[in-house]
């Protein structure tokens, strides 16, 4: 048993609720933190760490054996933040309000906070302990719940950078380190090893599972009437998640309360087949809708591409139109500047036409694929097999030019049958007869005769 197993789960929740009466927030951009800005530091640092690990005094012996033995776990989490923590994600994590947290994100003092409680041993359930007590006052963001492992991994980097510098003399610290202190007493040997455990087991927990368990927006919209949420695969609750926070980003509203104004729409639709699912009221037509209910403002870059969905046909033939237009008149005004007759024009304009609409259905093509990129349809989530509600079936449409081909597609799709041996899931073959001349060919078999 772990010691983060072994903490009572009262006293994760008495921590977490501690820790969050502490963490006031305010508008504006969170600070960014030495150790993030500063990542690419970590790796020469590393480098000149394994030299001086080479001769150590005694109290420096374990930390410098860790260190060696677990350099890649280091080198990978400091990859795995660079990754994913870019810029723009930083900027959007709600920051502190206390001078002593330096406007630094709350998700990171969330982070420490928790460390700190499981004693640098991580698991998801004590994750979702205490985050989920650390939201009893209010939700974390979707931002910031996505950030949790990120910031564990900064903390857990911090702690070896600054626990390592301190034990030998010749090693600097690239950056300064985070607020906070370590715990009374606490031996900088302990304090690396368990930094280095901590970064192994955070990378095998299963964060889309964290995110999903402590997510507030995701039990709002799991609560919709038709109850299809929870059976739809990860990448459509996802998708309806962030709608939700793209939503709140643009409006006075916060996720939690976007999340139950959709459940509420699809709710007052009960019964209809689209409009009582949320998805309808979040990324499907019904989107105009709930914008307008809560004041969404669009960002200035979104711009183009609401207008290209607002009006695809009109924006498309426009592009199309312009490109093809504007493929026309380099050639055309060149003959003009060297006089070419009318009917040179003419002829030249005709033998344009087809080169000139290749080019601009090429470019329309890649402008508006660029403007709008591809979007991924709703599924549901079969992966364990069809619900007993649901049937579905695996249909091969054939052409059948003569008898001797039917044997061999049923045998193919007998063989897709018995590898896929669902109960809910039927097989058929849609087949027809290839085109002929006539009514009826010489030497035709008769389709009831086949076997």
């Amino acid at each position: 048993m772990t010691l983060a197993a072994a903490v009572p789960a009262d006293q994760f929740e008495a921590a977490a609720v501690e820790l969050r009466r502490h963490h006031a927030i305010e508008s504006g951009r969170p600070e960014p933190a030495a150790i993030w800005l500063n990542a690419d530091d970590i790796r020469p640092w590393l480098d000149r760490a394994r030299g001086c690990c080479v001769h150590v005094p005694d109290e420096a012996a374990k930390a410098a054996e860790w260190l060696l033995d677990n350099e890649y776990q280091i080198r990978r989490a400091v990859r795995q933040v660079q990754d994913d923590m870019p810029r723009a994600f930083w900027a959007r994590l709600p920051r502190l309000t206390a001078p002593e947290h330096l406007g630094l994100p709350r998700v990171l003092a969330a982070a420490r906070g928790y460390l700190d409680t499981c004693h640098g041993q991580p698991s998801l359930s004590a994750a979702v302990r205490f985050v989920a007590a650390y939201q009893a006052e209010g939700a974390l963001t979707l931002a910031e719940l996505w950030a949790f492992p990120v910031m564990l991994r900064l903390s857990c980097l911090d702690t070896i950078v600054r626990a390592l510098s301190g034990l030998l003399p010749d090693l600097d610290a690239p950056f300064p380190a985070m607020p906070g202190t370590p715990p009374a007493g606490e031996d900088p040997g302990e304090m690396v090893s368990r930094a280095i455990v901590a970064l192994g087991a955070i990378s095998r927990i299963p964060w889309t599972t964290f995110v999903e368990t402590t997510s507030a927006v995701e039990a709002i919209l799991a609560s919709a009437p038709d109850g299809q949420h929870a059976a739809m695969d990860f990448e459509t609750r996802n998708s309806y998640r962030r709608a939700v926070e793209e939503l709140a980003q643009g409006s006075d509203w916060s996720e939690p309360d976007v999340a139950a104004e959709a459940v509420r729409l699809a709710k007052a639709h009960t019964g209809a087949a689209r409009k009582s699912h949320t998805g309808w009221w979040l990324i499907d037509e019904g989107r105009h809708e709930i914008e307008r209910i809560i004041g969404f403002r669009p960002q200035f870059g979104s711009l183009p591409r609401r207008i290209a969905l607002g009006y695809p046909g009109t924006v498309y033939g426009g592009v199309l139109t312009l490109l093809t237009t504007l493929a026309f008149v380099p050639p055309l005004a060149l003959l003009g500047i060297y006089g070419a007759h009318p009917a040179v024009l003419t002829a030249a304009t005709v033998l344009l036409l087809f080169p000139a609409s290749i080019i601009g259905v090429t470019l329309s093509n890649w402008l508006i694929s660029s403007l709008v990129p591809p979007r991924m349809l709703p599924k549901m989530d079969f992966q364990r097999g069809l619900p007993t509600d649901l049937q579905g079936a695996v249909v091969m449409p054939v052409i059948f030019r003569e008898a001797a081909e039917v044997a061999p597609i049923l045998s193919r799709l007998e063989r897709h049958w018995i590898t896929n041996s669902d109960p809910n899931l039927f097989f058929a073959v849609l087949g027809d007869l290839g085109d002929a001349p006539v009514e009826t060919e010489p030497g035709a078999t008769r389709p009831s005769s086949v076997r």
